[in-house]
């Protein structure tokens, strides 16, 4: 466990270091913005570059802490949402909410190669632990939230959430890809599942060679396709009847 906790601790380091670049680069771009909105939706005192460093700090203290969790033993604290005190969520605030799960949910999609091996070489050092979604410290939506968390005491504005989380997602999430590059390349230097990728391309290969080979019609693709096309694929006496 101490050289797993050694490996995931310069994992740690490495990221952290790379996502705060990435996210004060959307703080920035995210203050000039905010700027160019129109008074009534800017906060009259708010200043992102001003709370960078906080928030900075905020953001890598989140991100380190979930990696420190997957070793821990003691179980999280469960947070009771005391609903009494809950009120209704303003559609402008919804707006924003909405914006960023879908952002967290492309992100996911987009970089699912790099995603899948980094899931998989961690879930393989950590026996016993079953990592996804919920427990993954690279997975979009930890990422996301922890963003998220790390802007909530500025109590920002439905509409400079909005714009932040904008640039948020171009800085961050579109570059997540090589950042997931780099956690792997880490993980492969400390000799964590170093031939997987090239498995990967290797099943690859062999599926493009059985492609070669005459294909069945998915009914789904046969029910949108000409009836002419589906017989010229199946020239042979045996694929007509």
């Amino acid at each position: 466990m101490d050289n797993v906790k050694k490996i995931l601790n310069i994992v740690r380091d490495g990221m952290t270091a790379k996502l705060s670049n990435h996210v004060s680069e959307a703080l920035s771009d995210a203050n000039m913005a905010i700027a160019n909105e129109p008074a009534s939706g800017r906060s009259r005192d708010l200043s992102l570059m001003a709370e960078r460093d906080a928030i900075l700090q905020r953001f890598v203290i989140g991100i380190e802490s979930k990696f420190d969790e997957l070793t821990e033993s003691t179980s999280k604290e469960i947070n009771v949402l005391d609903y009494g005190s809950l009120s209704l969520v303003e559609e402008a605030d919804l707006e924003a909410i909405i914006a960023m799960e879908g952002m967290i949910s492309h992100a996911r999609n987009c970089d699912i190669s790099e995603y899948l091996s980094f899931t998989t070489r961690l879930d393989t050092m950590l026996h016993g632990t079953r990592i996804d979604e919920s427990n993954n410290p690279m997975d979009p939506e930890q990422i996301g939230e922890t963003f998220k968390e790390a802007l909530r005491p500025l109590g920002m504005t439905a509409t400079e959430l909005l714009v932040t989380y904008r640039k948020f997602n171009q800085s961050v999430f579109h570059k997540l890809e090589d950042v997931l590059t780099e956690a792997n390349g880490i993980l492969i230097d400390n000799n964590i599942l170093p031939d997987l990728d090239m498995a990967a391309r290797s099943r690859s290969e062999l599926q493009n060679k059985r492609s070669a080979r005459p294909q069945k019609i998915d009914p789904t693709d046969r029910a949108f396709t000409a009836e002419s096309s589906v017989v010229e694929s199946g020239s042979g006496s045996d694929q007509q009847i």
